[in-house]
């Protein structure tokens, strides 16, 4: 949480109530869109969540008071396990003893627990903010195990090769799944060692229908069990962004430049 806090309003605003009050409010609304824009340069797939959890809150403060003292404005805060991963850092784990407590967990004949994961593959030329691009896990920002020209091409050729798929069916009102292709393995290279295979083997074009329109996207899907190997579906950790922190360093500049616009405004300063 980020308390836009310490602001002191010069004394010869005290007569501009409306001003000081529409000043405030635009020094919470300018840390609030420095922390977003921080956020939107440094973060990819990420950024949905952390936008979503990024909270603002004014309060009501009489203006006045704030050319007698320091006082606290408004405050920012950020809700979700992700976006506050992200935020203070997070140091990983073994995702499959989350899997075996969840809701979606099944077991089989054997009594052992298993749990078929989803993942959804983003379309070349878009953002990769919400998911990540075909052929990008392989590139630079992924694997590295090809280049950044030569990721692009195979997200091309694998988006090429899925929106050719028969399409899997899925209806707004029906719980029903119809089963449509899918791509087969060896159109990317395998990624870690202990793949069994590539990321995109299996991919479904997934088409959801409603009554006047369609929606579609691409899907994989992967099966974590008691069977999984020791090394699979374990995440690495989230490293620390430190939005907020850096931010409130920036506070005092913020409502100083804001204040100086408005005492110029009325009259009070050259």
């Amino acid at each position: 949480m980020i308390a836009v806090a310490e602001i002191h309003a010069p004394l010869v605003l005290s007569s501009y109530r409306e001003v000081l009050s529409s000043v405030m409010g635009d020094v919470v609304q300018q840390v609030h869109d420095r922390i977003l824009n921080e956020a939107r340069t440094g973060l990819r797939t990420g950024f949905a969540d952390y936008n979503a959890g990024l909270q603002l809150m004014k309060f009501a403060v009489d203006p006045l008071l704030l050319t007698s003292g320091p006082q606290v404005v408004g405050t920012i805060t950020l809700v979700g396990w992700l976006a506050n991963a992200i935020e203070h850092g997070w140091e990983g784990a073994d995702l499959k003893d989350f899997f075996k407590g969840g809701r979606s967990v099944k077991y089989g004949k054997d009594g052992k627990w298993y749990v078929d994961v989803p993942f959804r593959h983003g379309t070349p030329g878009t953002t990769g903010r919400s998911f990540q691009v075909m052929g990008e896990a392989h590139g630079p920002s992924g694997a590295g195990i090809l280049s950044e020209q030569k990721a692009k091409a195979l997200g091309k050729r694998l988006h090429a090769e899925a929106r050719r798929l028969a399409a899997t069916t899925t209806h707004s009102r029906v719980k029903h799944v119809g089963w449509g292709g899918r791509l087969p393995a060896g159109l990317s290279p395998v990624l870690r060692a202990h793949h069994v295979t590539d990321i995109h083997s299996g991919m479904v074009r997934m088409v959801r229908v409603y009554r006047a329109a369609e929606q579609s996207h691409y899907m994989t899907f992967r099966r974590a069990s008691e069977n999984s190997d020791p090394r699979a579906f374990v995440h690495p950790g989230i490293s620390e962004h430190g939005y907020f922190r850096k931010t409130q360093a920036e506070i005092p500049r913020i409502a100083k430049f804001l204040l100086g616009n408005a005492l110029r405004a009325v009259g009070g300063g050259r």
